[in-house]
């Protein structure tokens, strides 16, 4: 099936959660649970995003994907889909910014990652991932977890503008740093990324960051929360902000068919 969608802004929608500010180099970490409280956001139609924090620290502590000096966010996922975990609260595993044991899951704890899958599925995870496949996967799945090479300058970013620094090295990428992609703007031609250093940085925790710059679109991962059954509110199906119609091959049946394989005991 065939369907129209453009220029993504899940931020504007208000389908993420609150930005955050990692305690260590576990940038990683806020990638995969940024990614994955969106996902859990959009498919429960949960109107108030704010709601939703999830713990970091857990992934750190539990997954074995990485430490506070570095990490893996796909292998996070894989954890999680593997094992069946369910995430905890951040209320109840705040990051303390070192490495710990892992902590018993609160009963509390509903969510889980049904599946996750590379942005190109065709393509290898360590390498930038073509712009149209990156539109698409943010069309079915929502934000995505990317790489990106963080120097001094983009540390220092103040907003306010469209970042460009290096030219991509399609050929060779070197990535340092795991962000969010919610959204983008052709016209810009730019990402909207979310970051994990609070606030003060960029847009508000967000900034514009070009196409090509900085081997952004490496290590391309997407996530999908289950369905929390507690709930009992519908899924929402195109949580997107429309702007321009742009075509883009996207079967919906695919992620019904994801989204109904299991629920949230």
């Amino acid at each position: 099936m065939k369907y129209f969608l453009i220029l993504m802004v899940f931020a504007c929608d208000k389908l993420v959660s609150d930005i955050r500010r990692q305690q260590c180099g576990n940038c990683w970490a806020y990638s995969a649970i940024g990614v994955v409280e969106s996902s859990y956001i959009r498919i429960n139609n949960i109107t108030n995003p704010a709601t939703v924090n999830l713990s970091e620290q857990q992934m750190v502590d539990c997954s074995g994907a990485g430490t506070c000096a570095g990490g893996y966010t796909h292998k996070v996922f894989d954890w999680l889909k593997n094992s069946g975990a369910k995430i905890m609260n951040d209320a109840n595993a705040p990051d303390k910014g070192v490495d710990g044991p892992c902590p018993s899951t609160y009963v509390n704890s509903r969510v889980k990652v049904l599946d996750w899958g590379l942005v190109d599925p065709n393509g290898e995870i360590n390498k930038i991932a073509p712009v149209d496949k990156i539109k698409e996967a943010i069309c079915m799945y929502g934000p995505i977890s990317v790489g990106i090479f963080a120097t001094p300058l983009l540390q220092n970013f103040g907003g306010n503008s469209v970042y460009f620094e290096t030219a991509s090295n399609y050929a060779h990428p070197e990535v340092n740093h795991l962000v969010v992609l919610v959204g983008w703007d052709d016209d810009k031609q730019a990402w909207l990324m979310r970051n994990s250093w609070g606030e003060s940085w960029g847009d508000e925790g967000y900034g514009w960051i070009k196409y090509n710059t900085n081997n952004i679109g490496t290590y391309a991962t997407w996530a999908l929360a289950s369905k929390d059954v507690s709930r009992s509110v519908p899924m929402v199906s195109t949580p997107v902000k429309v702007t321009r119609p742009i075509p883009l091959n996207v079967d919906k049946n695919i992620l019904e068919k994801k989204l109904n394989k299991t629920t949230i005991n």
